[in-house]
């Protein structure tokens, strides 16, 4: 048996998901000004103001403290069921299916909000998902994160904890930046989605697009292709 452990956002989808789905849920909390608060402390975190593990706290203080974890990830899954023909990547989807059909096991592993990346689960079969956890006390959500934010070497803790409960002939991992280095470095095989845009045009137009909290997914090529690191190189 092997494991297919996948990164999230820009690698099963097309688009970065934060701010849509933050979009989404503000709207459906008729809280749309709250959006804008979260688009200013993105901008924060791109020019390196605040880090990623206070981005996400922002918005959790912002949009979901006191609130019910069954009813945050409900609506989170009709956004991604409504979505989910512009959204995903369907040569991941195809792997993820195959790989299921095989008997093997499929992960997720996520910088995301667990919030965000918990309902995926259902929606596409898959055996596990681990991502940035947001704490809870009763099923209310807190104002803050339990633990580290689930990227760089969180990633690679994560995968070494699961595939410490099975015996797998192979670890296969699947992500799209250097945030997905560690994660390869404990896996036997890893591939890197690469996105190559028609334009710089296009690439400014999807970063424009994201941060008004639209999902992007034309202007680009998705090419899939095996990682191999710079260090081993000839």
């Amino acid at each position: 048996m092997k494991l297919h452990a996948f990164d999230f956002d820009k690698t099963i989808t097309l688009s970065d998901t934060i701010l849509p789905v933050c979009k989404y849920l503000c709207k459906y909390y008729k809280s749309n000004y709250k959006f804008f608060l979260i688009q200013l402390s993105y901008l924060f975190f791109r020019v390196k103001l605040i880090d990623s593990k206070s981005f996400k706290e922002n918005i959790i203080k912002l949009l979901f403290k006191g609130k019910n974890v069954t009813e945050v990830e409900s609506q989170v899954a009709d956004f991604f069921i409504s979505n989910k023909s512009e959204l995903f990547n369907p040569e991941v989807l195809k792997i993820l299916a195959d790989e299921k059909m095989l008997g093997n096991k499929v992960i997720i592993i996520s910088s995301n909000l667990d919030l965000f990346i918990n309902p995926v689960k259902s929606i596409l079969n898959i055996d596990g998902v681990f991502a940035t956890k947001v704490k809870t006390t009763d099923k209310i959500i807190q104002d803050s994160i339990e633990g580290e934010n689930c990227s760089g070497i969180e990633k690679a803790k994560v995968l070494k904890s699961y595939a410490a409960n099975f015996k797998f002939d192979e670890i296969i991992s699947y992500g799209d930046s250097s945030g997905d280095f560690e994660m390869f470095r404990v896996s036997d095989k890893s591939y890197i989605v690469e996105y190559i845009f028609n334009s710089s045009i296009k690439k400014i137009m999807c970063k424009l697009n994201y941060l008004i909290g639209r999902i992007y997914s034309r202007g680009f090529e998705v090419s899939i292709k095996e990682f191999q690191p710079k260090s081993s190189a000839h």
